[in-house]
């Protein structure tokens, strides 16, 4: 799962309890800082501007994606 925009790691951590495979993504250190401390090494994150395209698209696949309350803040 793509937890896109994961902010604290609020559902990263939820997707993690359900036995999802989640990378976390956001443009905020301080988030991602966040979002380690809440789900430890359980998910993987990676810091990513959703406004541009992620580099990692090309190479990854994903059952689902999670965006809460981020796509609002993109302009594209």
């Amino acid at each position: 799962m793509l937890d896109a925009g994961c902010g604290t790691g609020f559902y990263t951590k939820w997707l993690v309890e359900q036995g999802a495979d989640v990378l976390g993504v956001d443009v905020s250190e301080k988030m991602l800082s966040h979002a380690v401390e809440a789900v430890s090494d359980q998910a993987e994150f990676e810091r990513a501007d959703l406004g541009e395209p992620l580099d990692f698209a090309t190479e990854c696949s994903f059952g689902g994606v999670v965006s809460a309350l981020a796509l609002g803040y993109i302009e594209n």
